[in-house]
Order: structure tokens, then sequence, then C-alpha cells
């Protein structure tokens, strides 16, 4: 049995199991480690907003809050050492 968890991302409530939770708390402290505080707020929340489109996307098929489907989720908004957000607009 796994314990579970309610997580709400761009006012969207999740239930995912605990590993994954630390897996989610993982990756958004490291993007937002490498964000300066002006950019911090906004693009904290459009990643925020991206893994809850694609855990919406994944519950519709099967559920995605198991870890291994929160990686999958995580390599398609972008891995935290890149910097990619950072040169859209610049």
């Amino acid at each position: 049995m796994k314990k579970t968890l309610t997580v709400n991302l761009n006012n969207v409530v999740f239930h995912i199991d605990d590993d994954a939770y630390e897996l989610l708390q993982n990756y958004l402290s490291a993007v937002e480690k490498q964000l300066s505080e002006d950019e911090r707020k906004e693009v904290m929340s459009d990643i925020e907003a991206r893994v809850a489109e694609l855990f919406t996307e994944r519950l519709q098929r099967n559920k995605c809050g198991e870890q291994g489907r929160c990686r999958a989720n995580y390599r398609s908004v972008g891995q935290t050492k890149s910097v990619w957000w950072r040169r859209v607009g610049n």
C-alpha cells in the first residue's frame, strides 16, 4: 500500500504517490534555484501550468501520479539543467 498526497498545480488538484510528490518537489526546487528573483514567479507559474497540463493529459489516458510517469512529464517540460526558458524572447 502506498501513501498518496493531494497537490494543487495551476489550480488543478491531483492525487499522487508520496514518492512522486518528492520527485515533483525536487524537480520544481531545482528549476527554481536556477532562476533569478525577477523571473522566478512567472517562469515557475508557467512550468507548473505545463506540468498540470501533462498530468491532465496522462490522467485521461492512464494514471499519472506514479513516479515513473511523473518523470516522463518532467522530461517533456525540460531538464532542470536546461536554460531554454531563459532564451525565449531574448
